[in-house]
Formats: C-alpha cells, structure tokens, sequence
C-alpha cells in the first residue's frame, strides 16, 4: 500500500466558517440529548433506589450503605457496569 501524503485543503472561508457553525450547532444538539437521557436516568435511578428502601421498610442508612442500585443501560455505560442493556 503506498504511503499517504498530506495536501493542503483549499475551500472558501465562508464555506468554511459555515461548516464549523453547522458542526458546532450538531455537536451542541447531540450532547442535549446526552445530558437529558442521562440526567432522566439518574433521577429515575434515585426514585427507584428511595423507593425500595421505603418500600421495605429498611434503615435510613441504607441510602449511604446499600450494595445495590436500578440502572437501565444508559446509567450503566455512565458508571462503566458491563452487562446491563434497555430500560428493565
């Protein structure tokens, strides 16, 4: 296989600054929706770790000690927990 060899690019400035705009609006967007389905997540993931403990009538405690929490697979990527896929 031959080597690569680098090139200058030459486009228009304004094509150019148009392009970093739309790239920077995409990232933008696509990070939004990161941040919303994650923090939607985390909540959830709050809910239903609150609610069991309630639910059966464990120690307080338990908030800062239990072994356990809910994740769907999104919560799962974020704290790096292999195995975990779709919301139930």
């Amino acid at each position: 296989m031959a080597a690569r060899k680098p090139f200058l690019l030459r486009i228009d400035p304004e094509v150019l600054a148009a392009l970093q705009r739309w790239a920077g609006d995409e990232l933008r967007s696509v990070n939004g929706q990161i941040e919303f389905l994650l923090r939607r997540a985390l909540q959830r993931e709050t809910e239903l770790f609150f609610g069991s403990v309630m639910a059966e009538d464990r120690s307080i405690l338990d908030l800062l000690t239990a072994d356990y929490t809910f994740l769907n697979e999104r919560l799962a990527r974020h704290y790096d927990v292999p195995g975990v896929y779709g919301d139930r």
